[in-house]
């Protein structure tokens, strides 16, 4: 039986995502997900199903972005500072709506620990750690107490496009954060871990 489920980045190609759920959802194989592992976009899309939304729900979340409100809060000097034009506000309010009215009932502030008390699928993040030079992962394992809405922010921090991301309160001491999918576009290979090895004899 399939348990995990990998979402790679591409940015507006994300919305081909609900044709690719639909059949897996047709196929009866959707719902008996455990986990999912998403970069960029596909971290978007990922946060919907842990969220609750069944495929019809996320297919109008999807078609709902606007997608010219990405360049809202445009500053060609901030590509010096925070390596991207554009404050990515949009998106960062658009992930706090879809879980403020998830199925799931979550808060817009909602930790990984949060999400899975609420029974949510196990959700895995990737972005790149560019202080670090590091790809890291935020989950309910690694980053219990991380906002989800930031992580998934992080993951879509589109080098030159949307500013790079900063935990708020301080969180992992100022590092900065941008796209996962400049390195790691496409997790899943991170289920080859041994933790997430479904065989049984």
């Amino acid at each position: 039986m399939i348990k995990n489920l990998a979402l790679k980045g591409g940015g507006v190609k994300g919305i081909a995502y609900v044709g690719a759920l639909r059949e897996l959802e047709n196929a009866n194989i959707l719902n008996g997900i455990e986990r999912i592992a998403g970069t960029s976009a596909g971290s978007l899309v990922a946060g919907m199903i842990c969220a609750g939304y069944n495929v019809d729900a996320i297919e109008q979340l999807m078609y709902n972005i606007n997608f010219k409100k990405f360049e809202s809060g445009f500053n060609p000097l901030r590509i010096f500072s925070r390596y991207g034009m554009y404050s990515g506000d949009y998106i960062l309010n658009f992930i706090h709506d879809f879980l403020n009215n998830s199925p799931k009932k979550l808060q817009p502030n909602a930790t990984f620990y949060e999400m899975q008390q609420a029974g949510c699928k196990n959700l895995y993040v990737f972005s790149c750690n560019v202080s670090k030079h590091t790809v890291d992962e935020f989950s309910v394992d690694v980053t219990p107490d991380i906002i989800v809405a930031e992580a998934i922010r992080a993951s879509m921090s589109i080098p030159f496009f949307f500013k790079a991301w900063q935990f708020s309160n301080n969180v992992f001491d100022k590092q900065i954060y941008v796209d996962g999918g400049v390195v790691f576009n496409y997790p899943l290979s991170f289920f080859d871990n041994i933790r997430f090895n479904t065989y049984k004899n």
